[in-house]
């Protein structure tokens, strides 16, 4: 700690007289910068399984409505077992997803016509199956 406080005073010419308040604020910045850095990295390797597969449209709305919060254009549920299976590998990749699969089925009763325009399968039948496939997948590694 000390080092890169030492750091910091080289780094934005400061003197030992000034506070140690604005130091320790340029430190914590640092750190969160570098900690974001570091969890965006991560979070990149983790999801690199589903971007090296046939990325479909039911996982990039999965996708984009977890890391972004907004809401997909296409947002219609899974088709079948390919377009369900590829949803899977995503959520391999980034579990803590799991749980908020709920929110991706409260919404699309919400919008479904509004946004897709026409009835679609619903996610509330596809993520009981989504998540089916998840526990199959744990059961035979396990």
């Amino acid at each position: 700690m000390k080092e890169k406080i030492e750091k910091i005073f080289e780094k934005y010419g400061l003197s030992k007289e000034h506070s140690l308040t604005p130091i320790l604020s340029k430190l914590f910045e640092e750190e969160k910068r570098e900690t974001e850095d570091r969890v965006r990295r991560e979070a990149m390797t983790s999801l690199v399984p589903w971007l090296d597969g046939n990325v479909g449209a039911s996982s990039e709305a999965i996708y984009l409505y977890m890391a972004t919060g907004k809401i997909p254009r296409a947002f219609d549920a899974p088709s079948d077992s390919g377009d369900r299976g590829r949803c899977v590998t995503l959520l391999k990749c980034v579990p803590e997803w799991i749980p908020r699969l709920k929110e991706i089925e409260e919404l699309h009763l919400e919008i479904k016509e509004i946004v897709t325009g026409k009835e679609s399968e619903p996610w509330n039948e596809q993520i009981p199956l989504i998540i089916q496939s998840l526990k199959g997948d744990k059961n035979e590694q396990g």
